[in-house]
Protein backbone atom coordinates (compact mmCIF):
# COMPACT_ATOMS: atom_id res chain seq x y z
CA UNK A 1 0.00 0.00 0.00
CA UNK A 2 2.87 2.75 1.04
CA UNK A 3 4.55 2.16 -2.53
CA UNK A 4 0.88 1.96 -4.28
CA UNK A 5 0.75 5.62 -2.44
CA UNK A 6 4.41 6.97 -3.33
CA UNK A 7 4.09 5.18 -7.13
CA UNK A 8 0.57 7.34 -7.36
CA UNK A 9 1.09 10.31 -5.54
CA UNK A 10 4.73 11.37 -7.73
CA UNK A 11 5.56 14.50 -5.59
CA UNK A 12 9.09 16.43 -6.95
CA UNK A 13 10.30 16.85 -3.51
CA UNK A 14 8.83 13.40 -2.02
CA UNK A 15 5.74 12.94 -0.05
CA UNK A 16 4.55 13.56 3.68
CA UNK A 17 3.65 10.53 6.00
CA UNK A 18 -0.15 13.22 6.20
CA UNK A 19 0.05 12.75 2.64
CA UNK A 20 0.90 8.64 2.23
CA UNK A 21 -1.81 8.39 5.30
CA UNK A 22 -4.59 10.12 3.88
CA UNK A 23 -4.10 8.10 0.24
CA UNK A 24 -4.07 5.26 1.89
CA UNK A 25 -7.37 5.80 4.38
CA UNK A 26 -9.23 7.01 1.03
CA UNK A 27 -8.43 4.07 -0.64
CA UNK A 28 -8.37 1.09 2.02
CA UNK A 29 -9.96 0.45 5.37
CA UNK A 30 -7.07 1.16 7.80
CA UNK A 31 -6.80 0.28 11.52
CA UNK A 32 -6.92 3.26 14.18
CA UNK A 33 -3.54 3.46 15.07
CA UNK A 34 -2.68 3.08 11.37
CA UNK A 35 -0.80 6.09 11.33
CA UNK A 36 1.41 5.30 14.06
CA UNK A 37 2.08 1.64 12.01
CA UNK A 38 2.84 3.43 8.24
CA UNK A 39 5.92 5.66 10.28
CA UNK A 40 7.09 2.42 11.57
CA UNK A 41 6.68 0.69 7.84
CA UNK A 42 8.31 3.73 5.96
CA UNK A 43 11.15 3.54 8.70
CA UNK A 44 11.75 -0.32 7.69
CA UNK A 45 11.31 0.92 4.13
CA UNK A 46 13.92 3.62 4.43
CA UNK A 47 16.03 1.12 6.40
CA UNK A 48 16.36 -1.56 3.80
CA UNK A 49 16.89 0.96 0.66
CA UNK A 50 13.60 0.62 -0.85
CA UNK A 51 12.79 4.06 -0.66
CA UNK A 52 14.57 6.84 -0.05
CA UNK A 53 13.92 9.85 2.31
CA UNK A 54 14.59 13.56 1.41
Amino acid sequence: MILEALGELKEPNGSEVATICNFIEQRHEVQPNFRRLLCAKLRRLIGVNKVEKV
